[in-house]
């Protein structure tokens, strides 16, 4: 089987089958629109953070939250990844650990969802990084990179929805080339940042003339 890294894709072998996982955006959908996706791609951030600094702070749900995400990325059902099998009187829950190793299945799913809903670095999305406006939340709406892909790449919506990210991300590219020359335009706020920078230093330049 091959796997395409390139776009996203991850290759899974569990108990000697080898099983495709693609974050495409039938995927995506499948965990969750807008806000539910990009809520599950933060939660599952913080469980990979929890990984490097405390990774005795990982939860039962950060586990079923990565064996989610993984699961909705596959077209086949994936045995024993582990399961959450039960609680005590206090309504703690008990996980077991399935094939994979549970902090595996957490890079694992942290991956599959980052390519999912941020895709690659390209040029235009370095433009869109630099002009966006960081209070504006961040929306996510997967069905309308289905429909612009159907409207600009002229596929059908069955292609468009096996589409992931960095797939969609440089088709658009190719077909709509991105000013690069506007990758080297400065921000506004880097704009203002030089313009203060500039009168402070005109202000030095004028009490040493008077000094």
């Amino acid at each position: 089987m091959r796997i395409n890294t390139a776009v996203g894709e991850v290759g899974l072998t569990v108990g000697g089958r080898e099983y495709r996982l693609r974050p495409s955006f039938l995927s995506m959908s499948a965990i969750g629109e807008s806000g539910d996706l990009i809520s599950t791609a933060g939660w599952i951030n913080s469980a990979k953070l929890k990984l490097n600094y405390e990774p005795e702070k990982i939860s039962v749900l950060d586990m079923s939250t990565a064996i989610f995400i993984i699961q909705c990325c596959c077209d086949e059902e994936i045995p024993e990844l582990g399961c959450i099998i039960g609680s005590d009187w206090t309504g703690k829950l008990f996980y077991k650990e399935g094939a994979v190793n549970g902090h595996d299945l957490i890079v694992i799913a942290d991956h599959l969802i980052s390519y999912g809903v941020n895709g690659v670095e390209t040029t235009r999305s370095k433009i869109a990084a630099r002009f966006s406006s960081k209070k504006d939340d961040f929306i996510f709406k997967v069905a309308e990179f289905v429909a612009s892909a159907i409207a600009h790449l002229k596929l059908s919506a069955r292609d468009a929805w096996q589409l992931t990210m960095p797939e969609f991300q440089l088709a658009m590219d190719s077909l709509y080339p991105p000013d690069e020359k506007k990758a080297n335009i400065p921000t506004q706020e880097q704009a203002e940042e030089t313009y203060q920078k500039v009168l402070a230093a005109r202000e030095r330049h004028n009490k040493n003339k008077k000094a």
